[in-house]
């Protein structure tokens, strides 16, 4: 996300932001009066996110190999 909106750029942002008032607006979702005061919750929450790999896919590949060519009890 953060490259696309780096590429988007702040006028861009404005734009998608104008659009999808006018959006609302049309569709009847929001009235413009309630436009006057905006809250905006800025908080963002931290995930741990992995990315895979090659290697962490084939080595989970070969656990789940070996595990079903055990024998089972």
């Amino acid at each position: 996300m953060t490259r696309w909106r780096q590429r988007l750029g702040d006028a861009g942002a404005e734009q998608m932001l104008r659009a999808t008032i006018d959006a609302g607006i049309e569709m009847r979702v929001i009235r413009p009066i309630e436009l006057k005061r905006i809250n905006v919750d800025t908080t963002v929450q931290t995930k741990a996110i992995r990315f895979p790999t090659d290697a962490r896919l084939y080595q989970r590949m070969r656990e789940r190999l070996v595990k079903s060519r055990e024998p089972r009890a």
